[in-house]
């Protein structure tokens, strides 16, 4: 679960750096809360490494914590306040479950808290939590994804139930329940829900990038585009995944491009 929503509460960023490369992770993000109110957290069914802390006047981070945050699969909203500030790494689908060492599905809709996850991840989060500027706690986290993601060899099941989740990526969620059982559930325990949910969670993603590229389109022909039944269809789609309606799009603009 990651912030990934631009709002009047505050401003989420991604950061990019030319000599940091992980490729299980998707994104380190930063969440800067200028605001009071509740924050819009649509589903993402990605893992995160999280870390919180509060962002004093003059810049300087205190009172961290961790938090190892499951797959979701239904939107939330999450209080917050002004000085809130929120890192962290966004695992690619299925990679999370692999890094951490945790099965995803026992994580859904859920997180680990600061104690358990300072216990799971070990002396590695120190320098992270003694972090005390932006700068450094975002370079201490891209170096603990790295840590994390080291010497890392799939196993066979896993390489298999990757390529199913990667397969319903490229299809933009398209999703049908083939394949053995045992095949099936290595994929829950990797993505942490079941390949139908989490395909329908894909196709909604890729309803709201074609829906933000062009607004003025006509609900009923994007249903027809992505492949649901009809626009009511769409419509529940976008309440469960997203906590909207489709037409409440811009007032909660995506800021991810998964």
């Amino acid at each position: 679960m990651s912030l990934l929503l631009r709002s009047a509460l505050g401003h989420y960023q991604e950061h990019q750096a030319a000599t940091w490369s992980c490729p299980p992770v998707e994104a380190c993000w930063t969440y800067t809360v200028q605001g009071e109110g509740e924050q819009l957290v649509p589903a993402d069914g990605r893992m995160d490494l999280l870390l919180r802390a509060h962002l004093g006047s003059d810049g300087t981070l205190s009172g961290s914590s961790l938090r190892i945050v499951g797959p979701t699969d239904r939107a939330a909203r999450s209080p917050v306040r002004p000085g809130d500030f929120l890192a962290g790494v966004r695992f690619r689908l299925g990679w999370g479950a692999i890094c951490l060492g945790l099965e995803a599905g026992s994580l859904r809709n859920r997180w680990v808290p600061d104690a358990p996850a300072r216990q799971r991840l070990g002396p590695r989060t120190a320098e992270l939590l003694a972090a005390t500027r932006v700068e450094d706690a975002v370079i201490a986290l891209q170096r603990l994804a790295v840590q994390l993601a080291e010497g890392i060899v799939l196993q066979a099941w896993q390489r298999q139930a990757l390529e199913r989740i990667e397969s319903l990526h490229v299809a933009f969620g398209t999703y049908r329940a083939d394949g053995s059982r045992s095949g099936r559930r290595h994929a829950l325990a990797l993505a942490g829900m079941p390949l139908v949910t989490l395909g329908r969670l894909l196709r909604f993603q890729h309803a709201m990038r074609l829906l933000e590229r062009r607004p003025e389109q006509a609900l009923a022909d994007l249903a027809c585009i992505v492949g649901y039944a009809d626009q009511a269809h769409l419509c529940r789609e976008f309440r469960r995944f997203g906590g909207f309606t489709p037409r409440r799009l811009q007032a909660v603009p995506p800021t991810w491009q998964h």
